[in-house]
């Protein structure tokens, strides 16, 4: 197995970008939105949510872990800000509906009250003043496939209260393939009917991986490439198309070509990077 031997943090980032002629780390989560790479997938994920919204739908997101579910809600809500609407996200795997409520209402600037049946009527009373209002209320709930039956109850009832025609609410559930199984349940079956929009990632394609690590590097700074194209068919081979799982093979590659002090990264520097990682 190859190691990775370190200098010291400071000392090794500044000699590797040094080497690579990068301004940063690349293949990180925190690039800024403006400058993610924008795949067939990526563009389809905010399309999708973009029309839950302007239908006020309820509707699901769904896709492997690592393909980028968390980086399209973060670029669409980013794209929020500035409009006034209300975004609340939620992302707890043990969240009950006394929970749901009040996290609800806080994130509305209303004082929830301890009983739940007054709190339930205070949130609905809440989310009517958005009923004409130009914008819904968005609800994002991530990690939805770990929602407890009584959750999943809950969000079917808020979905339908006694509403007009236009819902105040356009609630979104993202989460694993999962969660479309467990909308298929009995159980689920009134929930599941009310899910107008369905969306399910696809994983980045070779071509669309190449672009992604050419694209990475750019935005870090490199004015060459880096990675031959044997080395990208082997990333795109190993990943099976899953980004955080290039994100991580083109890292470590990164870190094996500058201890071996090669500014090319080739398909042999990407098996052994492979083997680091225990894949």
């Amino acid at each position: 197995m190859t190691s990775v031997r370190w200098r010291g943090p400071g000392e090794m980032m500044t000699l590797f970008e040094s080497f690579f002629s990068l301004t940063r780390m690349p293949f990180g989560s925190d690039l800024p939105v403006e400058e993610l790479f924008r795949w067939q997938a990526f563009n389809d994920g905010l399309a999708y949510l973009t029309m839950v919204v302007k239908y006020r739908r309820t509707g699901i997101l769904t896709g492997e872990p690592g393909t980028g579910k968390s980086t399209i809600m973060r670029t669409f809500v980013g794209g929020l800000k500035d409009n006034g609407q209300p975004v609340i996200y939620i992302a707890e795997a043990g969240l009950e509906p006394r929970a749901f409520n009040y996290l609800v209402l806080t994130a509305l600037g209303v004082e929830p009250k301890r009983d739940r049946t007054a709190a339930k009527k205070q949130l609905k009373s809440r989310l009517m003043e958005y009923l004409d209002n130009l914008h819904p209320c968005i609800i994002l709930i991530d990690e939805a496939q770990l929602l407890a039956p009584a959750m999943l109850e809950e969000l079917r009832l808020l979905t339908n209260a006694n509403y007009d025609s236009v819902s105040p609410v356009a609630l979104l559930l993202v989460g694993q393939t999962e969660l479309r199984t467990r909308l298929t349940m009995s159980h689920t079956a009134a929930l599941s009917q009310r899910v107008g929009l369905r969306c399910h990632l696809n994983l980045l394609t070779n071509v669309e991986t190449k672009d992604y690590i050419e694209h990475h590097l750019k935005m870090s700074g490199a004015n060459r490439a880096i990675f031959t194209e044997p080395a990208c068919m082997a990333i795109h081979q190993y990943s099976h198309g899953v980004c955080r799982v290039v994100n991580n093979l083109a890292t470590t590659s990164l870190l094996i070509a500058y201890q071996d002090r090669q500014s090319l990264v080739d398909e042999g520097i990407v098996g052994r990077a492979k083997a680091a990682l225990g894949m």
